[in-house]
């Protein structure tokens, strides 16, 4: 038996709204999805945000970096 095929598009370089619009166009295209974004606007504080986001909008988790 072999393993699911699980898409994987990787989002780089976009601000807030083109990145929400290609999410967008990943759920519709692919439902069950899931978009990982790696918030990295305090890394230089040793701080990185992590948001996952599933084809769910009540299912997103944010996982706040550690200082």
């Amino acid at each position: 038996m072999s393993a699911p095929v699980i898409p994987v598009v990787l989002v780089t370089g976009l601000h807030g709204t083109a990145r929400t619009a290609a999410v967008a166009r990943l759920f519709l295209r692919h439902p069950g999805a899931v978009a990982v974004h790696h918030d990295l606007g305090d890394s230089a504080g040793g701080r990185v945000t992590r948001t996952v986001r599933f084809d769910d909008p009540f299912a997103s988790v944010i996982e706040p970096g550690m200082p």
